[in-house]
């Protein structure tokens, strides 16, 4: 399930909703960017930045109107549309993906999709199981009714459904709305042990700082249809001027270490996403302030 040669590449691409029409808009403009293989990363910006947008035409879902895309050696332009080998290779999982639930069992759902590739009946139980596992669903919930579990579960379930796919690529666009903090942290840590122990690419769209401060290797800043920022979360959060130029919040642990640096000299690492991050940053510091005579 490996994504090592899944970059994706997006050359002037744009993206035009109702064109030639009174009700047209532009959603993407002129968008060139660069996600390496393998990355798990992370794009953000202000409701309208385009965010959803780019994460259909990567799905396959929305032809670009202009431009085009690069994934995995595969072109997507407005005349050639993603081919089935590409798109076999790609999972998404949009907003609140339970609402996509409907078969009368949990394992019968995660099957739907191996069995529609027609794979043998045990490589498809095979791959429900792993992906069950994968998600951190327990075996004895495979026969019950989708409907009758937590809402973290269905969540986890519907988002099995799409790893049954075993995708070298996941596609996700705001896959933690609507859940608890603890269901939020669950479904994101399990996200990110695939990414590393099976090498799966992951791009995650969120509105949520912390989230994609805390589990991101790489970001993407999107405004007005454009990218405006690459790199990482630390380059991000450690600029001069705050991102909220591009309507954008701090993650609140890097708040709490700026009101802390106004006091501190030398200052304290905006590196630092967690309160158990943050902890050991302190005892570093007090370590090396106050450290006695030796």
């Amino acid at each position: 399930m490996g994504g090592g040669d899944m970059e994706i590449v997006v050359e002037e691409m744009s993206v035009c909703y109702r064109q030639g029409t009174s009700l047209e808009r532009q959603a993407l403009s002129d968008l060139t960017l660069k996600i390496p293989a393998g990355t798990f990363a992370g794009v953000v910006g202000a409701t309208g930045s385009g965010k959803s947008t780019l994460i259909r035409v990567l799905g396959g879902l929305l032809p670009p109107t202009r431009g085009r895309v690069r994934i995995g050696g595969e072109q997507i332009t407005p005349e050639h549309p993603p081919p089935a080998s590409l798109m076999s290779r790609i999972g998404v999982v949009f907003q609140f993906p339970e609402h996509q639930l409907f078969a009368e069992t949990v394992a019968e759902d995660i099957a739907y999709g191996p069995r529609n590739l027609g794979l043998p009946e045990e490589e498809v139980m095979r791959r429900v199981r792993r992906a069950m596992e994968w998600v951190g669903l327990s075996p004895e919930l495979a026969e019950r009714s989708p409907f009758h579990l937590s809402g973290g579960e269905m969540r986890r379930a519907a988002v099995a459904g799409v790893l049954a796919m075993e995708p070298q690529l996941l596609l996700l666009d705001e896959p933690t709305a609507g859940l608890d903090p603890a269901g939020r942290r669950e479904l994101m840590e399990r996200i990110r042990f695939l990414h590393r122990e099976r090498g799966m690419g992951v791009l995650l769209v969120s509105h949520n700082m912390d989230e994609v401060a805390h589990y991101v290797d790489y970001l993407l800043v999107l405004s007005e249809g454009r990218c405006v920022f690459s790199g990482t979360p630390s380059q991000l959060f450690s600029r001069g001027e705050l991102p909220g130029e591009w309507g954008l919040d701090l993650p609140e642990m890097v708040r709490l270490i700026r009101r802390l640096n106004e006091r501190l000299d030398p200052p304290l690492s905006l590196n630092r996403f967690t309160a158990d991050e943050l902890v050991e940053e302190l005892v570093r510091y007090r370590q090396h302030r106050f450290r006695g005579p030796e």
